[in-house]
């Protein structure tokens, strides 16, 4: 006997999916739902994200995902029969975001260091929060200085869409660290709490100590030197200003130095120092020091003459006080100092070798010209 078996072929593929929808729900996963297609039974579904396959669902006629970051997705759902048969695809858009808002705090007038340190003085302080998108609603804005034992909030008031501005004021005393702590969500619900880039709020009221003394010194040629013992400790200066009197700018800002020369002229001269921590704060002015400062040499000496015996001897008309330096030049050698008196009007000397000498003599005042 004979056992005969009919098959159909079938290469008909099934219609697509009806209602094909997608949603984004609050904690940025992207859902999609549809109905079965009219006709013949299906197998199974097929989803792409753009032409790549993401799913594969036999029963369900939903799928989940969540994607990163922020843009536009696009997916199709095709049906498939028991033969195989791929139908045609149904298509659906949706924007997602699961990026968390990005936030820059600024607080004016504040000082920034190299060390991503930002200082805050006493005062009114204007604080502005700037984000990358706009916020679902006024964010929240939390502070506490070294004296606070809880934080308190700032009122923010909207500026823009993604821009927020509050007053902060800072009272004498309070200083030490600022923890600043801040929530915002988007529009989708993402939540960020931490700001970029991250930076230390440090709050500093107190100036540097006034400087305890300055010494001025008269040097040739109409400069003044000025010397002042260094601050240290915790409050430590990292400059320091020059001030002459009766000018309105300083002569000088130096770092990490306690001494400076000033081309000063002739006249008589006052001078007084600041110090300036990292802050920005400058101590009080230390009193006035005056130094009178010349520029111009004294006379040559008078009436030199010379006499030469078994000694070398010198004399000159001499004034009362007055410096002379006597100098000894033996043939082509560089000239050498034989002797540095004051007040007097005569030297001798017998040389140790023989030779062509020269010798001259200066006056030297008080300021070494």
């Amino acid at each position: 006997p004979t056992t005969v078996f009919e098959a159909r072929a079938d290469s008909t593929p099934p219609n697509k999916p009806e209602e094909l929808a997608a949603k984004l729900d609050k904690r940025g996963t992207i859902k999609l739902s549809w109905k079965e297609p009219k006709g013949e039974p299906i197998a199974f579904y097929r989803v792409y994200r753009k032409e790549r396959l993401v799913g594969r669902r036999v029963e369900d006629k939903f799928f989940n995902e969540r994607i990163d970051g922020q843009g536009l997705a696009e997916y199709k759902v095709a049906a498939v029969d028991l033969a195989g048969n791929e139908g045609p695809t149904t298509t659906v858009s949706v924007r997602f975001d699961t990026s968390p808002p990005s936030a820059q705090l600024e607080i004016r007038p504040s000082v920034k260091t190299a060390r991503r340190r930002v200082y805050l003085n006493e005062g009114k302080l204007s604080v502005t929060l700037k984000l990358s998108e706009p916020a679902a609603e006024i964010p929240s804005l939390q502070y506490r200085t070294r004296k606070m034992t809880d934080l308190r909030s700032l009122d923010l008031k909207k500026v823009s869409s993604t821009q927020y501005r509050g007053e902060l004021v800072i009272t004498k005393g309070e200083d030490g660290p600022l923890a600043l702590m801040f929530k915002v969500s988007d529009k989708s619900g993402n939540e960020n709490t931490e700001f970029t880039p991250t930076l230390n709020y440090h709050i500093d009221t107190t100036p540097p100590l006034t400087l305890r003394s300055l010494q001025t010194r008269a040097l040739k040629g109409g400069r003044v030197e000025l010397h002042w013992p260094k601050v240290e400790g915790e409050k430590r200066p990292i400059d320091y200003l020059v001030y002459r009197k009766g000018m309105s700018k300083p002569l000088a800002v130096l770092r990490d130095k306690n001494t400076y020369i000033d081309q000063a002229g002739n006249g008589k001269f006052s001078y007084s120092i600041v110090a300036r921590d990292e802050a920005g704060l400058s101590s009080a002015k230390i009193g006035w020091v005056s130094c009178n400062s010349d520029a111009t040499p004294p006379p040559s000496p008078r009436n030199v003459k010379s006499r030469v015996t078994d000694k070398v001897r010198l004399t000159w008309s001499a004034v009362k006080g007055q410096r002379y330096k006597v100098y000894r030049k033996q043939d082509d050698k560089e000239p050498v100092l034989a002797a540095d008196l004051v007040g007097l009007g005569g030297f001798e000397e017998s040389p140790v070798a023989d030779g062509n000498f020269s010798y001259y003599v200066i006056a030297v005042d008080e300021a070494g010209n």
